[in-house]
């Protein structure tokens, strides 16, 4: 493959290896990576905030927002555990996959029955996916067909796993043999109003098991099966609906799993009340009849049908923030012939792989689709769930949309008239796990060697699928780009309201004398200060002439001066980081009274937040435009404080946002007093101790 085809690239790196573009990146909560060491997981914790790539490969993992419905993971001493009388817990006997010493040892003495279980029963929601996945290492027991992990009560099925899968392992930590997903049965009704309103409707017939009422939604026929009904006169009973007829409106009868509502208590005098359906109760069992002994490096439960990274916690549920990982500005924007190529060191789940907006590429049910404006083409076969490559190309010449897959064409579509959004961002984040090898588009045509549907390809798309090196490894390697921001001046300390140096002290009446008492106020709060030394902060209690009383002139001396208003702040400027403006208006007027600003054009502002900066881009405030008014060109916003005229109001297309974990902030230009007072997720706050205004030029080493 040409090398010089390639626009954009990521390998073990969140900043475009062709451009320097930084990529807007957030996960605010640690994570697990996984790795097979001599035939056993292990664990390795990447911190907030902190890219997780994987050190043998320089994968980076991305993964939705998670919860471990299990507390005490880690801890079967715990009561929520319940135990057979022959199974024996050693607390804290072990290290746990993470390296912590937390890992409980479990030794079943032999027998049969419940003196053999290990179970904990939880009440999940109503035709859910949930998937169990659990950390076991076997201590060189043996175990049989009888020794198992199971789901029972209300699932579907008889969802189970055999410990027996743990013999080839012995003293390793598995997990993904160990991973079962199953599914809670009952079934969620299409409630008609709100489900955190309980609304209830009169009823207008009763049987034995049916009640009529009257209602003025909408109701499909059988929408209601699955949930609950409950009646205002009938105290603490639930009664399951099992049918139910429907119409847009007008009289709706439901069938209960009741044998006489009359002498339960219900009559036409009653109001019905319709909920979500029950939990479900469903029990997790370990089960074991052999002699044995396993490590307990933690369990995990989560609602979704794949299992996601080991979440760790004790009695409270802690929530993995997902993580959000996108670019401002599409590498294929306004492309008519381009492509994109992905490496996939594993992925689990449905949901996005890659969005350029008008292009993209998704999993669902296994297969692999790709859509181009209105046209979609898919993998007719599931994509391998570890080591796929994947290259979809547009291709303006042959009016044709390919899909790849490890090397092999598995899909062909006319694609006539294609354009690339010219105003899309890139974005990776997804509901499923995606752990990418690397990532990189092209804007030139690669070609194939024009194989059939089923065939390997040739050319240049078969180079680009047996090269080991798609991306210059010195590019990878220590690459922290610098990101210069604009120029800003930091304007001089605010100068105080008043400043004298005290020529006398009387310290039995508190008083001092100054050279000039002018601008001094009684009851307000002044400073007596040593060069840059605070010497006491004092009250002023009453003022004659040059002679101030202070209600303590502890520590004063002559010579220190008696300052009325600003001390030690500094003066402070702000800047933001990269954004494109969708519209920049400079701004003509401004009505305080009404916070109304007056600009040449409002069509192109929303009722969202804005940016006010000076011409030359130094941030001034963030607003938020309350209303609009586009015949007179009026933007009414919460907040008017520090707006001028001639300042420039815009609303960002998309913005730079970098965790300040992630990056160094600097001056390209150091002068003495002047320094980085704050780091934010999307700018900077510079002092300045001068007594000028200084002008600097900050800039960002991006590390992610």
């Amino acid at each position: 493959m040409n090398n010089n085809a390639t626009n954009f690239s990521l390998e073990a790196s969140f900043v475009d290896l062709n451009s320097n573009a930084v990529g807007n990146f957030s996960r605010s909560s640690m994570v697990h990576l996984e790795r097979e060491v001599d035939g056993g997981v292990q664990l390795y914790p990447i911190p907030a905030h902190a890219p997780a790539f994987y050190s043998e490969d320089g994968a980076f993992l991305l993964e939705p927002a998670g919860i471990n419905l299990l507390t005490w993971p880690l801890a079967l001493n715990q009561n929520v555990w319940l135990k057979g009388s022959n199974v024996i817990i050693q607390p804290d006997e072990s290290v746990a996959p993470d390296s912590s010493h937390l890992a409980d040892r479990v030794i079943w003495a032999p027998g049969n029955g419940a003196t053999q279980l290990l179970k904990r029963t939880l009440q999940l929601d109503a035709s859910k996916s949930y998937t169990l996945s659990i950390f076991l290492r076997s201590r060189g027991a043996t175990f049989t067909n009888a020794d198992v992990l199971r789901v029972t009560g209300d699932v579907v099925g008889t969802p189970a796993i055999s410990l027996s899968v743990l013999n080839q392992f012995p003293n390793r930590y598995r997990l993904e043999e160990l991973t079962l997903t199953f599914k809670a049965t009952g079934q969620e009704p299409k409630l008609p109003n709100n489900p955190h309103e309980a609304t209830d409707y009169a009823v207008t017939a009763v049987t034995n098991n049916t009640i009529t009422f009257i209602t003025a939604n909408s109701i499909g026929v059988n929408d209601l099966v699955g949930g609950q009904a409950f009646f205002n006169n009938v105290v603490n009973r639930f009664f399951k609906i099992t049918a139910n007829t429907g119409g847009s409106g007008g009289a709706v009868t439901l069938t209960l799993d009741v044998a006489n509502l009359v002498a339960e208590g219900v009559s036409t005098a009653s109001r019905v009340i319709l909920a979500a359906a029950p939990k479900q109760n469903v029990t997790i069992e370990f089960y074991c009849e052999s002699t044995a002994a396993v490590d307990w490096g933690g369990i995990q439960l989560e609602e979704r049908p794949f299992r996601s990274s080991m979440i760790y916690q004790e009695g409270e549920l802690n929530v993995r923030a997902a993580t959000q990982l996108s670019f401002r500005n599409s590498p294929v924007a306004n492309l008519r012939t381009f492509g994109v190529f992905a490496e996939l060191k594993l992925w689990r789940g449905d949901g996005n792989l890659w969005d350029f907006g008008n292009f993209k590429a998704w999993i669902a049910q296994n297969k692999l689709f790709v859509q181009a404006g209105a046209t979609t083409i898919s993998t007719p076969d599931n994509l391998p769930g570890q080591g796929a490559k994947i290259f979809a190309q547009v291709a303006e010449g042959s009016s044709s949309l390919s899909l790849y897959v490890n090397g092999i064409l598995k899909a062909r579509s006319a694609l006539t008239g294609f354009v690339a959004d010219l105003n899309a961002n890139l974005t990776f984040t997804s509901d499923g796990v995606r752990a990418f090898q690397r990532f990189l588009t092209t804007d030139q045509l690669l070609l194939d060697g024009q194989p059939t549907v089923g065939s390997l390809a040739g050319q240049d798309v078969g180079e680009m699928f047996k090269s080991i090196l798609l991306i210059d490894a010195t590019a990878i390697s220590a690459h922290a780009p610098l990101l210069n921001l604009p120029p800003v001046t930091v304007p001089a300390p605010e100068a105080p309201i008043a400043k004298s140096p005290i020529t006398a002290i009387n310290t039995a009446t508190n008083v001092v004398t100054v050279g000039d008492g002018t601008g001094f106020i009684i009851s307000k709060p002044v400073t007596a200060m040593r060069g840059n030394i605070i010497i006491v902060r004092a009250t002023v209690t009453n003022i004659s002439g040059a002679n101030i009383t202070l209600n303590t002139t502890a520590g004063i001396v002559i010579g220190d001066l008696l300052i009325y208003g600003n001390v030690d702040q500094a003066g402070h400027a702000s800047v933001r980081f990269p954004f494109d403006p969708v519209d920049q208006q400079i701004i003509t007027a401004i009505d305080v009274a009404t916070k109304r600003l007056t600009v040449a054009s409002t069509l192109s502002f929303t009722k969202q937040r804005a940016f006010i900066t000076i011409p030359l881009y130094q941030d001034i405030a963030e607003v938020i435009i309350k209303n609009i008014d586009n015949t007179n060109g009026y933007l009414f916003v919460d907040n008017v404080t520090n707006i001028a005229v001639g300042n420039v109001i815009q609303q960002p297309f998309n913005e730079l946002i970098i965790s300040p974990a992630n990056y160094f902030a600097g001056l390209l230009n150091p002068v003495d007093k002047v320094a980085i007072a704050q780091k934010w997720a999307n700018g900077l706050v510079i002092e300045n101790r001068n007594p000028v205004p200084v002008t600097v030029r900050p800039y960002l080493r991006v590390y992610l």
